[in-house]
């Protein structure tokens, strides 16, 4: 026969178990659709009642804090059921703090790297090839247990009648937001806001027409609004605590799955094609021009050992450093004739005053295609969202300019 104390100890940790399963599933349910929101979820101690039975309190926030209270009863049986709460004297709304954030891993450094490119461009060039590496930030899936740095697709949390539009043609999708305290840690000295989130939108035209391609891109610098950045800091949210809850989609929009990121600190390159790159592979000292290509194979061949360096096919997500170009064109030079082109200006297409100028542009974020998020910007595509130093600082988000590449 079993004892009564030890039943009532098996009651009590089974009761225990299945308050552990619903919080994991309520965080599982919340990073699904906005893994940047904060979790609350919280339960009362057991109370064993006079006829025995076992209850406990829970209280639990959806991503758009909606509250739910109820118990938990624990029969003599052992089954447990969900009750109704006892009605509270108020309804308190109650947010949890935003969890610790930092880096989910170094980069091999630059060692190694400096290994690998003098195997293929020997000493000199090297070194030249070496001055322009820039640090960056890998934005890769979190696993279990990483700090959460940033969310792919998903639901954003935005202030109150804020979901971009691009006026005739429809809302804009969220595809990226990122923690701004963090980024601020990772990267010092880049000048990112230091509080809030950066919020990344594009309009995919496929979720109105069924067509991979949306029309916004620089072959057209009028689609520029069809991609936005909005700064959401905590000055700006009303009420107080409104960037912690998960924005419903616009009617008629699906919002992309939500894909929880964390970052690591990374080493970045030029493209082959950049044209300090390619100052180097004039420079001599390397192999005989290809025919095609007009580089020497030494250039194309360390170009191949870097793409698998870094994991080519993987998703390539990033704030910071260099952007990964697919065409010839680079990502600043796209971003710089999109500028002229807005201000009503010509568009010289070379000369070293344009070299300065293309120079004088960076990445914001780079977002590629990505399976898991069902992105996928036309063949295996890119988006670069591209900012001045100056604006950064100033915090005018609003002049980004972006670019999109594809195969």
């Amino acid at each position: 026969m079993t004892d009564r104390y030890e039943d009532l100890m098996t009651r009590l940790e089974a009761l225990g178990d299945e308050c552990y399963r619903r919080m994991q599933a309520t965080r599982d349910r919340i990073c699904q659709t906005a893994p940047l929101v904060p979790m609350s979820w919280r339960s009362s101690g057991a109370v064993l009642s006079p006829d025995g039975r076992l209850s406990v309190e829970v209280e639990e926030f959806d991503e758009h804090h909606r509250r739910r209270h109820y118990c938990l009863w624990s029969e003599l049986d052992g089954t447990i059921r969900e009750m109704p709460a006892p009605v509270d004297g108020e309804e308190q709304v109650v947010f949890s703090p935003d969890p610790p954030l930092g880096a989910g891993g170094k980069d091999s450094g630059l060692g190694e790297l400096s290994k690998l490119v003098r195997r293929y461009l020997g000493q000199a060039a090297a070194d030249a090839w070496l001055s322009l590496l820039s640090p960056g930030i890998r934005l890769v899936h979190a696993e279990p247990g990483d700090p959460i740095i940033a969310q792919l697709g998903g639901l954003p949390a935005l202030p109150i009648n804020s979901w971009p539009v691009w006026p005739g043609n429809g809302p804009l999708s969220h595809v990226l937001s990122l923690d701004c305290a963090s980024l601020a840690m990772l990267m010092p000295g880049w000048d990112m806001p230091g509080s809030g989130r950066l919020a990344f939108f594009y309009f995919d035209g496929e979720h109105y027409t069924g067509y991979h391609g949306s029309g916004v891109g620089g072959w057209d610098h009028a689609t520029q609004a069809g991609a936005q950045v909005l700064w959401l800091h905590p000055e700006d949210s009303t009420p107080e605590h409104l960037t912690h809850v998960a924005t419903p989609a616009p009617p008629g929009l699906t919002a992309y799955p939500a894909v929880a990121l964390t970052a690591v600190p990374a080493l970045t390159w030029p493209g082959v094609e950049d044209p300090e790159s390619e100052r180097i592979w004039a420079a001599g000292g390397l192999g005989a021009p290809g025919p095609e290509t007009g580089r020497p194979p030494e250039a194309d061949a360390l170009y191949e050992a870097l793409d698998v360096r870094r994991g080519a096919g993987d998703p390539s997500h990033r704030v910071g450093g260099y952007p990964e170009p697919i065409q010839p064109r680079t990502a600043e030079v796209e971003a710089e004739q999109a500028e002229l082109a807005l201000r009503g200006a010509s568009t010289p297409s070379a000369g070293p005053a344009v070299d300065d100028d293309v120079r004088g542009w960076r990445l914001l974020a780079q977002i590629d295609s990505d399976d898991a998020a069902k992105m996928r910007w036309g063949d295996l595509g890119k988006l670069y969202f591209m900012i001045r130093p100056d604006d950064l600082r100033a915090r005018r988000f609003d002049q980004a300019r972006f670019a999109w590449q594809c195969t």
